[in-house]
C-alpha cells in the first residue's frame, strides 16, 4: 500500500470517528431510550419470533402487540411513580417556621463552636442560587423522561419489525464476527481431523 493510500485510509477513518463521536455527543440525551429499547427488546425477542413463525402473525400486528405489552408492564408504571412523585412534592407542607429555628440554632451552635458564620450574606445568596437550579433541574428530568419515553417506543417498534434480519446485519457489521468464524471453521478442522485419525486407527 502507498503512502498515498495509507493517507486517504487513516483520514477516512479519522473522520468516520470523528462523525460517530459527534453523532454520539448529540445523541446523548436520547441514550436513555435508545438503551430502554434495545433492553426490551432483548427480553420480548422471543415472543417476537414464536408469533411470526410459529404462528404466523403478521410482524406489525405483533409489533403493536408487544409495543403495547412493554407499555403497560414498563412505561405506565414508570409514569405512575413520577406522577406520584410529584404529587407528592406538591402537597408536602414545611413548617418554616420550625425549620428556620433549627437552621439558626443550628448556625449559632456552629459560630460558638467554630466561629463560622452559616447565616452570612454569602452563604444565603449561594443557597439561593442553588434552589432555582434545583428545580431546573427536576423539571428537565421530568421532560426527558418523557423524551426518552417515545424515542424507546418509536425504535423499539422499528427493532421488532426488522427482527432476525435486523440482527443478522447487526453481526455482520461486528469486528469480531470473523474471529468466531474463522475459530468455528478451526474447531471443525480439528474435530474432523480427529475422526479421521480414530477411523485410521481402527482399522
Amino acid at each position: 500500500m502507498s503512502v498515498k493510500e495509507q493517507y486517504w485510509k487513516y483520514s477516512l477513518i479519522t473522520i468516520i470517528l470523528g462523525l460517530g463521536l459527534i453523532l454520539f455527543i448529540k445523541m446523548s440525551p436520547f441514550m436513555g431510550g435508545i438503551l430502554g429499547a434495545c433492553t426490551i427488546y432483548i427480553m420480548v425477542r422471543k415472543q417476537m419470533f414464536y408469533l411470526t413463525q410459529e404462528k404466523h402473525f403478521k410482524k406489525s400486528i405483533t409489533a403493536i402487540l408487544l409495543l403495547i405489552e412493554a407499555i403497560m408492564c414498563f412505561l405506565v408504571p414508570l409514569s405512575l411513580a413520577v406522577w406520584l412523585l410529584i404529587n407528592k412534592l406538591q402537597t408536602v407542607n414545611v413548617d418554616t417556621t420550625g425549620f428556620i429555628h433549627t437552621v439558626t440554632n443550628l448556625a449559632d451552635w456552629l459560630h460558638t463552636k467554630t466561629g463560622y458564620d452559616l447565616l452570612s450574606a454569602e452563604n444565603i445568596s449561594s443557597i439561593a442560587s442553588i434552589l432555582p437550579a434545583i428545580g431546573q433541574f427536576l423539571m428537565g428530568s421530568i421532560s426527558s423522561f418523557a423524551v426518552n419515553a417515545f424515542v424507546l417506543v418509536f425504535i423499539l417498534y422499528f427493532m421488532l419489525i426488522g427482527g432476525i434480519q435486523m440482527e443478522k446485519y447487526i453481526y455482520e457489521l461486528l469486528p469480531f464476527s470473523g474471529l468466531s468464524c474463522s475459530f468455528r471453521r478451526l474447531d471443525t478442522c480439528r474435530r474432523t481431523t480427529s475422526l479421521l485419525w480414530i477411523n485410521c486407527n481402527k482399522h
